[in-house]
């Protein structure tokens, strides 16, 4: 399988997509249905339409930039509408989706007037059982899947009155249940039931993103036969360990409806790719961002912030867990969304003890956030190297860790989400251990020349580290470093005294230095 990954433009913070056709970037595709060209091999017709006047039936192509040739559709619908009999596979494999019930094909022109969601032309499925559906097969779903879909549940004004009580995204089952999959939300709940199963057993996960509220977004699922995990605009939702996985029913694939005819989809869908692999971090996300590039998705407004540093215990005049992110919060505007952990337990970056990120990068604690592979336009406020070191952990070693982690997530491909570093121990200071703000200063300056400068660091060396972070540099890719300690430390003597912004422990921070740290915060991340 081969991956492109995205890249940033330093100079405008803005996500470089990789080229058009991602069924040649992410390769391995089993199905893959649009109204653009996905694949570049690709030369047949991207749906097959009926004139609902006439009952004619005809191909409609893609022009030469990879649009749909609505010129084409225009001339021949004209002022009518057009109904979808096939949506072809641009995948190669020819499991074109069908419906050859008139009365059940989905809409692509109503009256004259091109469906479309956030521009782009999309199929408006009615709320019919059936939808488009491919020939019964086996074999591409056997261990894994993954699919990517591109959908708008309609809202209430926009039911068709043909609605189920449950709406369906993508299936295949067996006869109602998941052989392996089955995606759809309930009417009357808007939550979503997205099951994994081999036809007798099932696992279920629940959850709210597919439902009538949301505006045209990408919805993602993967299994590998033991876990299934559920994305929404490429953010993690959910994740279940599977009880049963199997396509030993190798019924149909099919959009907008279940093999049972139980439940359809009333919305539009505007795009469906299917994997049978599990895809790995890297493809998953070049798959969602490509679709969430040309389809104008944008992910959700996070900010995720980190209020303890690298895994200490809860000391009784430690609320940083609260004063730093409520500070930050009140700067910022309504519709911000944010993750912030409540307790000083809930996210921690590097475990306690030896210094380590665990196996899969993720803080710990309950609720804990994955800092490699969550999420596209988030921004991440690590605060680092606050507290002190449980016994025996070593400054390096956290460092490293540290630097690790940056690491994993340019690797990952998400160079593009803002890591901002935030640190807020002294560089000079007599009471603080040498450990404490030893940290601190590899933050600042990369471990190796501030151990060496440890303890000897002037006001100017400390306010310059904006410009001479090892961090900042293009293998770990922070995208800035708040020092506190520059913003609020130094008086006139250079002594380390100033009690409004730091608590008598010279380790703490007052209110007002949360505040002070906040709005530095905002600044440097151009917030709104």
């Amino acid at each position: 399988m081969s991956v492109f990954l995205p890249a940033l433009n330093i100079a405008t913070r803005s996500l470089v997509q990789p080229p058009a056709n991602i069924l040649n970037n992410i390769t391995g595709a089993v199905a893959a249905y649009g109204l653009r060209k996905l694949n570049i091999n690709y030369n047949g017709p991207a749906v097959r339409v009926r004139n609902s006047a006439s009952g004619t039936e005809f191909d409609i192509g893609l022009n030469n930039d990879g649009t749909l040739n609505t010129t084409l559709l225009n001339s021949v619908i004209g002022a009518n509408s057009a109904f979808v009999s096939i949506w072809y596979d641009q995948s190669g494999a020819g499991l074109n989706a069908v419906q050859t019930t008139q009365a059940n094909q989905p809409r692509l022109v109503n009256a004259g007037t091109l469906e479309t969601k956030n521009g782009k032309p999309a199929v408006r499925f009615l709320g019919i059982g059936g939808g488009l559906a491919t020939i019964n097969f086996g074999g591409p779903f056997d261990n894994a899947f993954t699919f990517s879909v591109v959908a708008q549940p309609a809202k209430d004004n926009e039911l068709t009155g043909n609605s189920f009580a449950n709406l369906a995204l993508v299936a295949k089952t067996g006869v109602a249940a998941p052989s392996p999959f089955d995606y759809f939300t309930s009417v009357a709940s808007g939550n979503t039931s997205f099951t994994v199963g081999n036809n007798s057993a099932q696992t279920l996960a629940v959850y709210n993103n597919y439902n009538k509220t949301q505006p045209l977004s990408v919805y993602t699922a993967q299994a590998d036969g033991a876990n299934s995990n559920v994305y929404f605009n490429g953010v993690f939702d959910n994740t279940r360990t599977l009880t049963a996985y199997g396509d030993s029913q190798q019924k149909a694939l099919r959009i907008g409806s279940r093999n049972a005819l139980d439940t359809a989809c009333d919305g539009w869908i505007s795009e469906a790719i299917f994997y049978g692999t599990a895809n790995a971090l890297q493809a998953r996300r070049s798959v969602e961002l490509d679709q969430m590039k040309y389809f104008g998705i944008s992910s959700p407004s996070m900010i995720i912030i980190s209020g303890d540093d690298y895994g200490v215990g809860i000391g009784a005049t430690v609320l940083s867990y609260n004063a730093w992110p409520n500070a930050l919060r009140s700067l910022l505007s309504t519709n911000v969304a944010f993750i912030i952990n409540d307790s000083m337990a809930g996210m921690r970056i590097i475990n306690n003890g030896s210094p380590s990120l665990g196996a899969d990068n993720r803080a710990s604690g309950a609720g804990g956030i994955d800092f490699r592979t969550d999420t596209k336009g988030a921004t991440y406020i690590v605060q680092l190297g606050f507290n002190e070191f449980t016994g025996g952990q070593d400054v390096a070693t956290t460092y490293g860790q540290i630097k690790t982690l940056l690491a994993n997530r340019k690797a990952a491909g998400l160079n593009y989400t803002n890591v901002l570093i935030a640190t807020c121990v002294p560089a000079i200071s007599t009471t603080v251990s040498n450990n404490l703000f030893s940290l601190n200063d590899c933050l600042r300056y990369g471990c190796g020349k501030a151990l060496a400068q440890t303890g000897t660091l002037t006001t100017t060396q400390v306010q310059a580290i904006a410009t001479s972070g090892e961090l900042l540099n293009s293998t770990y890719g922070a995208t800035d470093i708040l020092d506190f300690a520059a913003l609020s430390q130094f008086n006139t003597n250079s002594a380390f005294n100033n009690t409004t912004y730091y608590l008598s422990n010279l380790k703490n921070l007052t209110d007002a230095g949360y505040a002070l740290m906040a709005a530095a915060a905002k600044t440097k991340l151009a917030l709104t």
